[in-house]
């Protein structure tokens, strides 16, 4: 506090400026030790020519590995406090944490923390959503830097990613595609190895990223431009591995149904599935998350999210109908509607979006009819049919009586149940707005379901900064070389002694011989006019005048 009283925090900038010299230790030594004090930290936020100094000195080559972490930590230190985090951005904080990890080769740990700590919180998440600091999250998912996919380092950055497109206004401003790219290409595949290798001594680290990575694509998924990037580097082939992972978490598979609901509304979907390479993969999606031994039954939020998506399947324009709806009644999605058609937990949009795609796919079923008969989907659409006409609509009305049309002539055993459905169905009436249901359409597309639901069963992962434990350093003192705490010696300068007139003047202690006496006349004569002293001569005085 006396130093601080006396100005210290003034003297920073001369302390830190340097030569073009390797950069001492000594000034990261100082600021990290003040940063750990409150009074010292908030006088050197308040001092703008401290805080440019500092990152003009981390921006200086020769530091050392030990001085890098130091700086790492000091960086963390002025971002982990709130009355300083501000002040720090304000002066230049971001681009020299960008700088510093650019020339440590995205090896630092700590500078993807100090990311983190500007995503988390609501003051400084623009300031990390800016282009340099995403191309610098990115460039620690390279494999060329080294960090494995499980580490701590990937968790950060994924989980950094994570807050940007959580928060509507980071996401509205996250634009670059390589974010989705890097997500999708590089994080999902090497996890799905990881935790689909049984030798894995443990899943525990890969899990938490994957928790991070699938709410992080989630949440992109709410842009149409993120959704179609998805769509292009194989998302669906992708969440079919997360979807067979053993003992698949509810959280995740609820994240899989959505993600699979948000880009079933692309523009690109649909020209997907023109191509039978990208459009196996999407049904195979369909039928695991509902299929699958592992998944047991979807609850009414997932359910709805798949209902949504076979609905934009079946509903498809433009291609060979009877193919797509002979492949989805090959990978048995007549199964899938009549489980969740006859679950006591299904609400009402749930069992309209099961009806309507039971009548998509009846109208172009061609030879899989008798396949969607024999997995009971007359049975279903009968139960359908029995709701109350305040709860099934006109449209779901008539593509209920449009189904069991189509498929009564498949089904010899219950033809008398068909019948009773159809004057089931004529006994409540029909809406003076529906149209006929043909054989071609006739029943509208229900609503996209767009409820953003995953807000409210999950959230960003918390993340905690341990502060760097500078005991040893504190109790360690400094100890200048010599040359440090010495002036130089001044420079003498050099006298040159002649031998031959210092024997001479020995020799001839009393005045010398005539030839010394013309050797010196003669030396005297070669001397420059310039170099001639002229004494004056001074004539003696009487004292006693």
């Amino acid at each position: 506090d006396a130093m601080l009283h006396e100005g210290l925090a003034k003297l920073l900038p001369s302390l830190a400026k340097g030569g073009d010299g390797p950069a001492s230790p000594v000034p990261a030594t100082i600021f990290a030790k003040l940063l750990r004090h409150p009074h010292a930290r908030l006088a050197i936020c308040s001092e703008s020519q401290a805080l440019r100094t500092l990152f003009a000195y981390m921006s200086r080559d020769g530091h050392d590995a030990a001085t890098i972490d130091l700086l790492s930590s000091i960086v963390c230190d002025l971002l982990v406090h709130a009355n300083t985090r501000h002040k720090a951005v304000e002066y230049g904080l971001v681009a020299a944490v960008v700088d510093l990890a650019r020339r440590t080769q995205w090896s630092n740990a700590r500078l993807v923390a100090a990311l983190l700590l500007l995503a988390a919180s609501d003051d400084t998440r623009m300031d990390a959503v800016q282009d340099d600091s995403v191309h610098m999250l990115l460039a620690y998912l390279e494999p060329s830097s080294g960090h494995d996919v499980a580490s701590p380092v990937t968790w950060t950055v994924v989980t950094a990613l994570c807050h940007l497109g959580w928060h509507d206004v980071t996401r509205s401003h996250l634009h670059d595609p390589r974010v989705v790219v890097a997500l999708v290409t590089l994080v999902l595949p090497r996890l799905l190895t990881l935790l689909q290798d049984p030798s894995a001594a443990s899943t525990t680290p890969a899990s938490t990223v994957l928790d991070a990575t699938l709410l992080t694509l989630a949440s992109l998924s709410f842009r149409p431009d993120h959704a179609n990037t998805m769509l292009q580097h194989g998302i669906c082939l992708a969440l079919v591995g997360v979807a067979t992972l053993p003992a698949l978490p509810p959280l995740h598979r609820r994240l899989v149904c959505l993600l699979l609901r948000q880009v079933s509304h692309a523009d690109s979907f649909h020209a997907l599935l023109h191509v039978r390479d990208s459009r196996q993969p999407v049904l195979a999606l369909v039928c695991t998350l509902c299929l699958h031994p592992s998944s047991g039954f979807l609850d009414d939020v997932a359910a709805l999210d798949c209902a949504d998506a076979l609905c934009s399947i079946a509903a498809a324009d433009g291609l060979a109908p009877k193919l797509v709806v002979e492949a989805m009644v090959d990978l048995h999605c007549t199964n899938t509607l009549v489980r969740v058609a006859r679950s006591s937990a299904a609400n009402h949009p749930t069992l309209q979006m099961c009806t309507l795609t039971l009548m998509h796919l009846s109208v172009d079923a061609g030879n899989a009819a008798a396949q969607m008969v024999a997995e009971d989907a007359v049975s279903a659409l009968l139960h359908l049919s029995t709701f109350d006409s305040d709860v099934v609509r006109a449209r779901t009305r008539d593509a209920c009586s449009l189904a069991l049309a189509n498929l009564s002539h498949e089904s010899p055993p219950v033809p008398s149940g068909s019948v009773l459905a159809l004057i089931h169905l004529s006994m409540h009436g029909k809406s003076t707005t529906s149209s006929s249901p043909t054989s071609g359409g006739g029943v509208a597309h229900p609503p996209h379901i767009t409820t953003p639901h995953h807000e409210s069963n999950a959230a960003p992962p918390v993340y905690t900064y341990d502060e760097v434990d500078y005991a040893t350093m504190m109790a360690a003192k400094y100890v200048a070389d010599v040359a440090d705490r010495q002036p130089p010696i001044p420079h003498l300068p050099t006298i040159t002694v002649d031998p031959e007139s210092l024997h001479a003047s020995m020799d001839n202690p009393g005045g010398g011989s005539s030839n010394v006496t013309s050797s010196s006349a003669h030396d005297h004569d070669e001397l420059l006019t310039a170099q001639q002293l002229v004494f004056q001569k001074i004539e003696p005085t009487d004292p006693t005048q």
